[in-house]
């Protein structure tokens, strides 16, 4: 919650004095020449690339691992076997595509 009051004049003696340096004798550069130089930040690249593999695996485990009987498997036994679109083909799809659109979003996060 933000209170701007620019009027009051207990707000505006402390924004004052919050203005003004604290005296420390050269403390705070001579902390700040002890301290390590910075490391330059990972490159930011990777981190798509690493979300949608991992979603991609997750996709390729989810259907490898699934019981045989299940729709998602019987949708990969209908593309082998080139059946055409199938409802089965149609569940597989939907469920990749919104394992995809979920790591696309991650991945677009900052």
């Amino acid at each position: 919650m933000k209170h701007d009051h620019p009027n009051d004049p207990v707000e505006k003696w402390l924004r004052e004095d919050a203005s003004q340096g604290l005296p420390d004798a050269g403390f705070t550069e001579r902390v700040m020449a002890a301290l390590p130089p910075a490391q330059a930040a990972r490159s930011r690249a990777w981190k798509p690339l690493l979300i949608l593999g991992s979603t991609g695996m997750g996709v390729l485990l989810a259907i490898t691992c699934a019981p045989a009987a299940t729709a998602m498997m019987q949708g990969v036994a209908d593309l082998y076997s080139f059946r055409g679109v199938t409802p089965a083909v149609l569940g597989l799809g939907a469920a990749i595509l919104a394992a995809a659109v979920g790591g696309a979003i991650l991945a677009a996060e900052d």
